[in-house]
């Protein structure tokens, strides 16, 4: 468990409160902990709408651009990467799709 708290030790209290596992006792904090490191726990699939829309919809606004992915360099072509979510086909180290080695 000492792994586990070490590993997660970076996540906000709103995300994780290592301080509330003392509640637990060791079989449930190990059920917990057995949870968190397989992504969480997910509702039923019958559960997920709410008639036409998402059960468990954001309530506020998504920013899908990212700042800093935008600042970054590509090592192999010297461009910037796009800071919003779009496809990329498979490409080789000179940024040719398809490309022939």
């Amino acid at each position: 468990m000492g792994l586990f708290y070490e590993s997660h030790r970076h996540l906000p209290t709103s995300v994780l409160r290592i301080d509330q596992a003392g509640d637990l006792d060791t079989v449930q904090l190990s059920k917990a902990i057995h949870i968190l490191n397989r992504g969480g726990r997910f509702d039923t699939q019958e559960s997920a709408y709410d008639g036409d829309y998402a059960a468990n919809r954001y309530g506020r606004l998504i920013n899908l651009y990212q700042e800093k992915t935008a600042l970054v360099k590509d090592a192999f072509t010297g461009r910037h990467f796009h800071g919003l979510p779009g496809y990329q086909p498979v490409a080789d180290t000179l940024d040719s799709a398809g490309g022939h080695f």
